[in-house]
């Protein structure tokens, strides 16, 4: 074995040690960025059922300040 076979030898082990190292690191980020994703939409799927809560009570306080006006007579009426 000459000093060129084994040069080229270490040439791509030195190459396939980088390509590992890139892969590695990239499917590292990709799992981050899969599990930043994913709490994301945990919370954003908690924000929604809270503004859907929300909407319920502000309709219903909707309803009585409505329904409290027609029993008083007063409905839009502003002294």
């Amino acid at each position: 074995m000459t000093w060129e076979i084994l040069m080229g030898l270490l040439t791509l082990l030195t190459a396939l040690a980088g390509l590992a190292k890139t892969i590695t690191n990239n499917t590292r980020a990709l799992t981050e960025i899969r599990c930043t994703v994913s709490a994301l939409n945990d919370t954003v799927l908690q924000q929604r059922r809270d503004l859907g809560a929300i909407r319920e009570q502000l309709q219903n306080l909707i309803l009585r300040v409505h329904d409290l006006e027609r029993e008083t007579g007063e409905g839009g009426r502003h002294d």
